[in-house]
């Protein structure tokens, strides 16, 4: 990315409803640094936040979705919820209004970019239709970040801790489904408070990515791109030697399936066999690897007729390589591999 690009970015989340007995809970930071004092576990994510992007101009936005117990306003006896009462001159307020509060008293800067999403817990079909307005949400904000400044580039984050127990799972289909209009994946927050321990505020970003390496698995198995996969171990600075000739090799093969270059695709897919068996036999040096050493059965078992002949008869070969060609819908490539193997193997074969 251009260190020129000016990053926008948005945080959308599930509000927690207030527990029966609200006190500040000390939140300490991702680096360990900072201690937030907050009464709300979406609290101590905005605060993460803000923290982690200050040098960026932090939150331009922040999408809450409310469910009905999160909009209520209620009455609370806690010393600590008390003392907010006075300070705010109310005897009750909601989850959402005392965010809000709470937020814009410590970040003045967030006072307007608050956005109201209310939620009713329904069944699967409508939550189903709740990811698509969220999302929808998501789009209109950048939609309108482009229209103000074209080259601005939108991060959206989530913040994973508040709402009801398959909350996340939606947030992380949001994410996703953003990735397709063109924002960017920032990061993937959890405040967790533990009463009687140490609350810290955590980042589960690698989880979330986890996504990305499935589905640069599935597009290399289904189409021999690497260009998913190279994109999520871009972030990983540490590699071992037999993942990285691996990686080659693939990208390689892939460039060769890509613009068809009859000459070497023999050679390329022998090559990627035996960086396969290599990688197999090593072990891997990070947790990406690992995770990739778990899916690679499953491009194996698609590139399987042509890896496990890499090293037989060449007529065979070539004749296995064009059928996963046709396969894998690689037409053209199919065609053209026909037009300069075939009338050697019929020769060879004596066939003709």
């Amino acid at each position: 990315m251009d260190s020129m690009t000016k990053n926008v970015h948005v945080m959308v989340a599930f509000v927690s409803q207030l527990t029966q007995k609200p006190s500040n809970v000390e939140y300490r930071s991702v680096d360990g640094k900072e201690i937030f004092s907050c009464m709300q576990t979406n609290e101590a994510a905005v605060c993460q936040l803000q923290s982690l992007l200050q040098e960026e101009g932090g939150l331009a936005k922040i999408i809450l979705i409310e469910t009905d117990q999160a909009r209520e306003r209620v009455q609370r006896d806690t010393a600590d919820w008390l003392a907010l009462m006075e300070k705010y001159r109310s005897e009750s307020m909601s989850a959402v209004e005392l965010l809000k509060a709470q937020s814009v008293c410590k970040y003045s800067e967030l006072s307007q970019v608050f956005e109201d999403i209310e939620y009713s817990k329904m069944g699967i079909e409508d939550s189903m239709r709740s990811i698509a307005g969220i999302a929808e949400r998501v789009r209109a904000f950048a939609e309108r970040v482009r229209e103000e400044e074209p080259e601005a580039e939108v991060v959206l984050h989530a913040d994973m801790t508040g709402g009801f127990r398959y909350a996340a799972l939606m947030l992380l289909v949001v994410m996703q489904l953003s990735k397709y209009m063109g924002i960017r994946m920032g990061h993937v927050v959890y405040s967790d408070f533990v009463r009687g321990g140490e609350s810290r505020v955590h980042l589960t970003d690698d989880i979330r990515r986890m996504f990305d390496l499935v589905t640069g698995a599935d597009e290399f198995q289904k189409y021999g791109s690497v260009q998913a996969l190279e994109e999520y171990f871009s972030r990983s600075s540490r590699h071992s030697e037999d993942f990285s000739a691996l990686f080659a090799a693939m990208r390689r093969f892939s460039d060769a399936i890509r613009i068809c270059r009859t000459s070497v695709i023999e050679d390329e897919m022998t090559d990627l066999a035996e960086k396969i068996r290599a990688f197999r036999q090593a072990k891997p040096v990070s947790i990406e690897e690992e995770m990739f050493s778990h899916i690679l059965g499953v491009i194996e078992g698609e590139y399987g007729s042509v890896i496990k002949n890499a090293s037989g008869e060449k007529s065979d070969r070539r004749l296995d390589i064009i059928a996963w060609c046709v396969q894998k819908k690689f037409l053209q490539q199919a065609m053209t591999l026909c037009t300069e193997w075939i009338p050697a193997i019929l020769v060879e074969k004596k066939i003709c």
